[in-house]
């Protein structure tokens, strides 16, 4: 009845640019589920400072008090290491989180297009009188 309806993948190619088809959608629906599931951050704050309408949280870390016992104690390359382990734990939460698995999923399916492309452009060419690639 009408016969066999579903495409057959003929190719190494063809699977690729389905797999970067369904990585791009799994990876932009989880960055989704997480950007509109991820709660606020909870408010670590020991006051609020205002600059130009915004209100700005001051953080414990944040006072020259900790900053000048933490260069004090561990010299200039403590205070950088607390800095860059802040800034990399920021990453993982939240919208950060969010963002990074979308460029994430996006390389990823970039990555598998290419490795397509290139599939496609190793295969060698038909010939035409007889059908078949030489």
């Amino acid at each position: 009845m009408g016969g066999n309806r579903t495409r057959r993948m003929t190719s190494r190619s063809d699977l690729l640019r389905l797999c970067a088809g369904a990585i791009l959608l799994v990876g932009l629906s989880a960055a989704a589920f997480v950007y509109a599931t991820t709660p606020n951050a909870p408010a670590e704050g020991v006051g609020y400072v205002t600059e130009g309408g915004a209100s700005f949280e001051i953080l414990p870390t944040d006072s020259r008090s900790y900053q000048r016992n933490l260069e004090f104690y561990g010299g200039k390359s403590a205070v950088l290491m607390v800095g860059l382990r802040q800034w990399w734990a920021g990453l993982w939460q939240g919208s950060s989180l969010a963002l990074i698995i979308a460029c994430s999923a996006a390389l990823a399916a970039l990555g598998c297009l290419y490795a397509a492309r290139e599939d496609i452009s190793e295969q060698p060419p038909k010939d035409p009188a007889s059908g078949k690639g030489s």
